[in-house]
């Protein structure tokens, strides 16, 4: 049974971007009887629920904002890292990472991100909210603007690998979900705990995208960071967050749970155990990880075991 059966007040921030309007598209579809509403920066005037533009930024309006609520979508944020470069790397690096950067500096996309997703968290305790969904990013696990400098401590990357982030952006998401694990703990000996899922979820790939794959290798001349080989649907992810609202029980975390979201495949039609070899030779593998053809190295397991979560991307590239 969906932890939200009758018509629950559910807020969807971020809502006027691409991402949210295909979550607040699914949302609709799957659970009609909701009642949603909308929020986000930026005017969204075509949106088709009730619609609420704040600055999440600002606690106050945050809260208003979240006032009977009993349910959270938490996309809004600045979505990806900063087009500056931490100090020491290389600016040309920017050019080369294969997504769009932010014109923001590191340290703007950082403090609005951490201030929206603590006022957000805070404020969906204090006004008893049951569940909230915090989109995160794999970048958590380790982006870095120059794909050299990171090395995962080991294949395949899950959720108990250790945090590596090399930016301000996937700094942030890691702070945001620390924040949901400390502010879900300290609400649990109330009347209304709150639950928090994370969803670290790759790279979305939109439909009108889906036909630029495979994407040509990663190169000695050309590197790409072991994280920007892996991809998601967009459809699959937002499928992800209305599984994780509506799911009861997220694991054995009483609190937060974090789970990692991919297709089981790279983006690339090369063998994924010859990159690996060429480009992560020291990095061990787990015995028994099933590297066949482009098969991915993210383990996403937890996602499948406890959300009921399926990729439609099955098959690898050809």
């Amino acid at each position: 049974m969906p932890l939200f059966p009758a018509a629950a007040r559910v807020v969807l921030t971020g809502a006027a971007g691409r991402h949210g309007r295909l979550v607040l598209s699914l949302l609709r579809e799957e659970y009609p009887q909701l009642d949603v509403l909308a929020t986000d920066l930026v005017p969204y005037p075509q949106c088709p629920v009730p619609f609420v533009q704040a600055d999440l930024t600002d606690s106050a309006a945050a809260a208003e904002v979240l006032s009977g609520a009993q349910g959270v979508l938490h996309l809004g944020a600045v979505p990806g890292p900063s087009g500056t470069p931490p100090p020491g790397v290389d600016a040309s690096w920017s050019t080369k990472t294969g997504i769009s950067l932010e014109k923001l500096t590191s340290a703007q996309v950082l403090t609005n991100n951490v201030a929206s997703a603590w006022n957000v968290l805070e404020g969906s305790a204090r006004a008893g909210v049951k569940r909230v969904v915090f989109s995160s990013t794999l970048f958590t696990m380790g982006f870095t603007h120059d794909p050299r400098t990171y090395a995962p401590p080991h294949f395949p990357i899950n959720e108990a690998t250790t945090p590596l982030p090399g930016e301000s952006y996937g700094l942030s998401k890691l702070l945001g979900e620390e924040m949901a694990s400390c502010v879900a703990r300290a609400s649990a000996a109330t009347s209304k705990p709150l639950t928090v899922a994370s969803l670290r979820f790759t790279n979305l790939v939109y439909p009108e995208n889906e036909d630029k794959l495979p994407w040509a290798a990663p190169t000695a001349e050309k590197p790409a960071n072991v994280l920007m080989w892996h991809y998601t649907k967009a459809h699959d992810v937002a499928r992800a967050h209305i599984l994780a609202l509506q799911t009861p029980r997220l694991g054995p975390n009483p609190h937060h749970e974090a789970f990692l979201l991919s297709a089981p495949t790279t983006r690339f039609k090369e063998a994924t155990e010859e990159l690996l070899r060429m480009f992560y030779p020291n990095v061990p593998l787990r015995s028994g990880w099933p590297l066949h053809g482009n098969a991915g190295v993210l383990d996403c397991s937890k996602a499948r075991l406890h959300l009921g979560w399926r990729p439609s991307t099955a098959d690898a590239l050809k």
